[in-house]
């Protein structure tokens, strides 16, 4: 089951060791778009030649450009997401790994 996120009540909090912690609302996620791209994704289940497989125009903002905008740190090498926030990915926003990390919202 996937949950439901309201778009009016969704909010993505960067904080944590950054100089300038924030918060976004979805329309300010898609207004710092700056990323396009043509991506193929497949099912992690399926068997070779299967047809869970497909390709698509996505386009969003990088997670580089939102961690930037917090300003973090000196000497800081990882981020971390919450257990919540990964639940809000799985179900509004979808995620792509590859060279670059970026957030996509329609």
């Amino acid at each position: 089951m996937v949950p439901t996120v309201d778009p009016k009540k969704f909010s993505l909090r960067v904080e944590g060791l950054v100089e300038k912690p924030y918060t976004l609302n979805l329309k300010d996620i898609e207004e710092m778009k700056d990323k396009t791209e043509f991506v193929t994704l497949e099912c992690i289940g399926n068997p070779v030649g299967g047809d869970s497989i497909s390709n698509a125009l996505w386009d969003g903002v990088t997670l580089k450009k939102i961690i930037d905008k917090a300003a973090p740190r000196n000497g800081i090498v990882k981020t971390v997401f919450s257990p919540r926030m990964a639940t809000v990915i799985a179900s509004r926003i979808l995620c792509h790994f590859q060279k670059t990390f970026f957030l996509h919202t329609g």
